[in-house]
């Protein structure tokens, strides 16, 4: 079954990984731009400093089962979306999976034949906790 759900809840479950990812790179002193939640363009892209090159495009999955897979349609949209950025030179085109089993073996070659590498990160990362209501930033 493909787990396709914009619920509120789904989305800030996405959100977490993409934040997570970014984070590493960030602590890595390099620059993130990330692209949660629309659907549209790829959810991580990583710029070395201070030469403003573009290092890696990633899309971003986010699945608490290996039974979750990512259907063709939704594959085909990853893979159009990291494609894009390939003309790049040495920009790594990635898309970070929870489970293997997340694609089938023809998804993974459809994968390598673009040149897109599959990183494979394990269980589903969580949201953090909601700031209290009422929280003001000073």
């Amino acid at each position: 079954m493909e787990c396709i759900l914009d619920k509120q809840w789904a989305l800030k479950v996405g959100d977490a990984r993409v934040q997570k990812i970014a984070d590493c790179y960030t602590e890595k002193d390099y620059l993130t731009i990330i692209n949660p939640r629309n659907h549209v363009g790829p959810d991580v892209i990583v710029i070395s400093i201070p030469d403003g090159v573009i290092r890696k495009v990633m899309e971003v999955t986010n699945y608490g089962k290996a039974e979750y897979y990512v259907s063709n349609e939704r594959l085909k949209r990853y893979i159009d979306s990291l494609t894009y950025f390939r003309k790049i030179k040495d920009a790594e085109l990635e898309l970070v999976i929870s489970f293997k089993e997340n694609l089938s073996s023809e998804q993974y070659q459809q994968l390598e034949n673009k040149g897109i590498n599959v990183r494979v990160v394990g269980a589903q990362d969580q949201p953090a906790e909601e700031e209290p209501v009422g929280w003001i930033d000073s």
